[in-house]
């Protein structure tokens, strides 16, 4: 909160010593208390004057600091109070007392006190139209905590506890979303170049835990990459954990970068281009979760005041698109901060010093209507947001739980902690599906996972495993017919339909949904299509799985076997499929049919695609998988005109 309370630092009037030339040691204590007092370094500043109080403990000019300094670093909110009251008993005291005092009595959920007192505030700041606007902010915040206190939400706030958080601020928690990585900031003493700035504070750094067994593990310097001896701090962790949006203090520009996680280490930062850095600030941002959309702050010209939140998108060389203010239904006169947008685009949560907000940074939510703009926001409520600051609001999947940073808490540990939220909310709105993705022969070459929707035929998603494992994580929305498919130079690619319900035969877990290793081959590959019961009509959900593979073949020389089963119907299926490719222009050279299955029709037709060096090993595989030779149809493949027309 002191960020919060420096606002008035200019309605300060000089105090000048209040120890007279006769104790000329005092006059030095509070002299180097005074200097550390106007550096911001509260924390070294209130033990020297808590040493010189009880000889002057009626000084108002004394007791106001103490109190002030109560406020900033610590969760002593009653001394703060105690002493505040004191100084503004005395008509000596600072003119701004009765202001710190009601911020205090709204820090410690008093209302009724803090708001009688800026009620007379107000009527002697009339004359300085800036101290009234704070004043009034002040009122209105004011009341907006007595109304929600009043009315709080049922959810309840844990501290993720010591393991995590310490006596020192820890903020920005970001989580992978199968939530087993905790990456987060940390101005802990023992980090890289272990520097203080001037206020007192040690420069920060950014650290990640694992969770095994539900627990987290010890949090480790993220890597010397990434951490320098200035200020970093963890912005945006994508939803597989591969890409780190990063804040650096570039000598007081602030400048967002990203690192990739490359095989086992992290890359080296690499600063956004101009579309997101400017001139200007910019400290926080948000990397939606298909990695083609970015939302991030900035105080640059042209905003509606502090810092706005922005959108852009990647354009197809790559590069990031012209940056779009959000415009004044999200952004206001004050500072918006930690934007996040829910993987299915429809949910945003941010935090705001304005809207209806209780104190300081409030978390704030708003659904995207139907016409692409955004409803008006709302709090997200207490006792999630409290007077204090509230943070990077990042919820599961699942909608269970959510991670988030809050200040001053009376659970916390120290300043800035990290919390988890947990919520009676059951309804899983998406699916977290992981998995391995290994290449015959090779671990390392680069592969990527096309995620398309066979009923709108939309891709929804592309990612790209572990070069260094084949591990890959899918954020995609449950009860939906998904294509998956699989790439990689110099292999044949795996297809197969990937159906996100209740029913799935893949192992479901509380938040993930495992596949099985999926092996991708440089000789061979199966896939199965199915057809409509009794008829030689593709179904619809294998319809865009037959389109994906046919424009993969138009542009790969590959041979192609297709394998009907025993059935008379069976005959007509593969003519069908036949016909199909031969629609789509691949030559009639490349297809065989002289394999067949001895099972019972089960409404499906088999089809490998191989490559003529890896014939002999197709070939050993068909047999192996009890595949006969009886052709099914005579060698001149002739064309069904029905089913040509099919299409």
């Amino acid at each position: 909160m002191r960020f919060y309370l420096l606002i008035i630092t200019g309605l300060l009037i000089c105090m000048g010593s209040v120890f007279s030339q006769e104790n000329p040691d005092a006059k030095a204590r509070y002299s180097e208390a005074d200097k550390l007092f106007d550096a911001g370094n509260y924390s070294r500043a209130l033990p020297i004057y808590l040493e010189l109080q009880p000889s002057d403990a009626s000084n108002a000019n004394l007791n106001y600091k103490i109190g002030y300094c109560y406020l900033n670093t610590s969760l002593k909110i009653q001394e703060a109070i105690d002493f505040l009251s004191k100084a503004n008993s005395d008509v000596a005291a600072p003119f701004e007392t009765p202001f710190i005092l009601a911020k205090a009595y709204h820090l410690n959920y008093e209302s009724g006190k803090a708001l009688g007192l800026l009620k007379m505030f107000i009527l002697i700041a009339s004359d300085n139209a800036d101290l009234k606007k704070k004043v009034q902010h002040e009122t209105d915040m004011c009341n907006n905590a007595a109304e929600l206190v009043s009315a709080p939400v049922n959810m309840y706030v844990s501290n993720l506890g010591t393991i995590i958080n310490s006596e020192y601020p820890d903020y920005n928690p970001v989580v992978s979303a199968d939530e087993s990585v905790l990456v987060f900031t940390s101005r802990r003493p023992g980090g890289t170049g272990n520097k203080q700035s001037a206020d007192g504070r040690f420069n920060g750094d950014i650290y990640i835990s694992k969770k095994a067994n539900n627990e987290w593990s010890k949090p480790e310097s993220i890597s010397p990459n990434i951490n320098t001896d200035g200020n970093e701090a963890a912005v945006s962790l994508s939803a597989d954990g591969s890409q780190l949006l990063i804040y650096k203090n570039d000598n007081g520009d602030g400048n967002i970068y990203i690192s990739k996680f490359e095989g086992n280490s992290w890359s080296v930062p690499q600063k956004l281009g101009p579309a997101i850095n400017s001139k200007y600030n910019e400290n926080n941002a948000f990397l939606f979760a298909d990695g083609n959309a970015i939302y991030f702050t900035s105080d640059r010209k042209g905003g509606y005041g502090g810092m706005d939140i922005y959108m852009s998108r990647k354009l197809p060389n790559g590069e990031w698109g012209e940056a779009v203010n959000l415009g004044p239904k999200i952004n206001t006169e004050y500072d918006e901060q930690s934007p996040y947008v829910q993987p299915d685009g429809y949910t945003f949560f941010f935090s705001s010093e304005g809207h209806k907000s209780m104190g300081g940074q409030d978390i704030f939510y708003c659904m995207l209507n139907d016409d692409a703009t955004w409803s008006e926001p709302i709090n997200i409520g207490y006792p999630i947001n409290t007077a204090y600051d509230d943070l990077f609001y990042s919820p599961s999947l699942d909608g269970k739980r959510a991670y988030y940073c809050s200040s001053s808490r009376k659970e916390g540990l120290g300043g800035f902690d990290i919390y988890l939220i947990s919520t009676l909310s059951t309804v899983k709105q998406l699916s977290v599906v992981t998995g391995f993705l290994k290449l015959e022969n090779s671990t390392g070459s680069e592969s990527e996972i096309i995620v398309t929707d066979s009923d709108t035929k939309e891709i929804t998603g592309k990612f790209v495993p572990n070069s260094n494992n084949g591990k890959f994580l899918m954020v995609l929305s449950p009860r939906k017919n998904n294509i998956l498919f699989c790439n990689a130079d110099g292999y044949i690619p795996y297809m197969n339909n990937l159906v996100l319900s209740r029913k799935s035969s893949y192992q479901e877990s509380e938040s993930t949904i495992s596949l099985d290793t999926i092996l991708l081959r440089k000789t061979y590959q199966f896939y199965s299509f199915t057809f409509l019961a009794y008829d030689s009509t593709v179904s619809l959900k294998s319809e865009t799985k037959l389109e994906i593979l046919t424009e993969f073949l138009k542009l790969n020389e590959l041979k192609v076997e297709i394998i009907g089963k025993k059935a008379e119907i069976s005959g007509s299926r593969v003519r069908e499929l036949m016909n199909y490719f031969i629609k789509a222009g691949i030559s009639t050279k490349r297809f065989n049919n002289s394999y067949s299955s001895t099972e019972n029709d089960e409404n499906t037709i088999d089809i490998m695609v191989y490559n003529i060096q890896g014939e002999n090993v197709a070939m050993e595989e068909l047999t192996k998988r009890k595949f006969v030779k009886n052709p099914q149809i005579d060698g001149n493949l002739k064309e069904d005109k029905k089913n040509t027309n099919r299409k």
